[in-house]
C-alpha cells in the first residue's frame, strides 16, 4: 500500500495524536493510571510506530535503520555537535540530579524500555518521513518535528507533566535535531540510538515507573 500522497503524511500524525489521546484517557480510567499509561504506549508502539509505517511503505523493518549516507563526515560537523548535545543534556538535566534518589529496579527496567521507545518512535517520526521524502527538508524535517512535539499531548491524558506546555515545547529542538540527523544519513539509525540513550538518562520515566508500580 505504498503511497507518497502528502495529505496522508499530514493526516497520519493528527489521527495518531487524537486516537492515542483517547486510548491514554480511557485506558487510564478503566485500568488505572499505571496500566492505562502502559496500554497507551503499547498501542502507540505496535500500531502507529511499527505497523502503520510498514504497511504504508511496504518496506522491511530494518530498512528504516539502514544508513544511506555516513554521519561521520567533516561536512556534518555541526550536525554531529547538535546530535551529541542531545546525549549530553539529559545526563546533566535528569541522570545526575535524579540518580541519588533513583530506585535501582526502575533504572534496570529503563534500559530495555528506552531501547524499545527509541526504536519505535524513530521508525515513525524520522524513518517513515525520511524514506518517503528523502530530498525534502519541509516534509522530512519540519513537518514531522512539529507533529512529533504535538503528539506529546496524548500521554498527558494519562499522566500529566508538571508543566505540560513547557514539556511539549521542549521536544521541538530534540525532534528537529533527530530529523536533521536522519536527513543527513537518510536513516533513523542514529536518531534511534540517541533517543534511546536520552530516554534512559531520564530513567525512561514515567514508563518505567508505571511498570515498576505494576510488578513490585
Amino acid at each position: 500500500m505504498q503511497t507518497n500522497h502528502k495529505f496522508v503524511y499530514i493526516l497520519l500524525p493528527i489521527l495518531l495524536t487524537i486516537i492515542t489521546s483517547i486510548i491514554f484517557h480511557f485506558a487510564s480510567l478503566i485500568l488505572g493510571i499505571d496500566w492505562g499509561y502502559l496500554t497507551g504506549f503499547m498501542f502507540y508502539y505496535l500500531i502507529w510506530c511499527i505497523l502503520i509505517p510498514l504497511i504504508i511503505t511496504g518496506k522491511s523493518f530494518l530498512s528504516f535503520f539502514k544508513d544511506g549516507h555516513s554521519l561521520l563526515k567533516m561536512k556534518n560537523w555541526w550536525i554531529i555537535i547538535l546530535f551529541l548535545s542531545t546525549l549530553a543534556a539529559p545526563v546533566f538535566m535528569y541522570f545526575i540530579p535524579k540518580l541519588p534518589e533513583a530506585v535501582p529496579a526502575i533504572i534496570i527496567l529503563a534500559a530495555p524500555l528506552s531501547i524499545i521507545h527509541g526504536i519505535c518512535e524513530e521508525l515513525f517520526w524520522r524513518g517513515l518521513y525520511i524514506k518517503q521524502f528523502p530530498d525534502s527538508i519541509i516534509w522530512s524535517v519540519i513537518i514531522p518535528s512539529v507533529m512529533f512535539s504535538l503528539w506529546h499531548i496524548a500521554p498527558q491524558f494519562s499522566i500529566r507533566s508538571e508543566h505540560p506546555f513547557i514539556f511539549i515545547i521542549s521536544t521541538v529542538p530534540l525532534g528537529l535535531t533527530y530529523a536533521i540527523t536522519a536527513y543527513a544519513t537518510k536513516s533513523a539509525k542514529w536518531p534511534a540510538i540517541g533517543h534511546a540513550f536520552s530516554t534512559f538518562m531520564a530513567f525512561s520515566l514515567p514508563i518505567s515507573s508505571s511498570l515498576y508500580n505494576i510488578i513490585k
